[in-house]
């Protein structure tokens, strides 16, 4: 015997195994139980023009009808009554203080409404050299900002003739600070 051919009769043979072909899957819509009568099994199964089909690939579409039609539709109806149901809702509900909006205030007699309103009406004066004298606060408003805007519509008297202003200050209480922004006579 040969060394060539001793080497080779005693060398591993290396085989390459022959792998399965993936065997097809049918296209099948709903899967029946086995033992469910009413769904007749059909006598050969469906393949797909594919016969590389695994487990989790789809059908091919299957063909548009009248009824899928109305089904789609009847979906796409629910899908767009659900997107937009919140946003109609949200707007004919009950609405609630605007954020950075006026507010009323509800007690004008209030120790800090009077004491906001003489305020303004003191600061005025310095800035213009009159000389009204704070009476009361008939109405007014209040705004959240970087602090609180408060709009007074104040009594004050010119010398011996009462009349309605309107005055904006601004206040922050935790830096002890108020500014007068405005300060003009409305009608009563």
């Amino acid at each position: 015997m040969s060394v060539h051919s001793w080497l080779s009769a005693t060398a591993p043979k290396t085989v390459t195994p022959k792998t399965p072909s993936p065997k097809p899957y049918p296209c099948v819509t709903k899967i029946p139980h086995p033992t469910d009568s009413r769904y007749p099994r059909p006598a050969t199964p469906i393949y797909t023009q594919s016969s590389n089909l695994s487990p989790l690939t789809t059908c091919p579409a299957q063909p548009v009808t009248e009824n899928s039609t109305v089904t789609m539709k009847a979906q796409f109806f629910y899908l767009v009554t659900f997107l937009f149901l919140p946003i109609f809702s949200t707007a004919a509900g009950p609405r609630g203080p605007l954020v950075g909006g006026w507010q009323p205030i509800k007690n004008v007699k209030d120790p800090h409404v009077k004491e906001i309103g003489e305020f303004a009406v003191s600061e005025y004066n310095k800035a213009s050299s009159a000389s009204l004298k704070f009476q009361n606060v008939v109405k007014g408003e209040t705004q959240v900002v970087s602090g609180t805007n408060y709009r007074l519509v104040v009594v004050a008297k010119d010398g011996g003739v009462t009349k309605n202003y309107q005055a904006i200050v601004w206040e922050k209480p935790w830096e002890n600070f108020k500014k007068l922004t405005s300060f003009t006579p409305v009608e009563a």
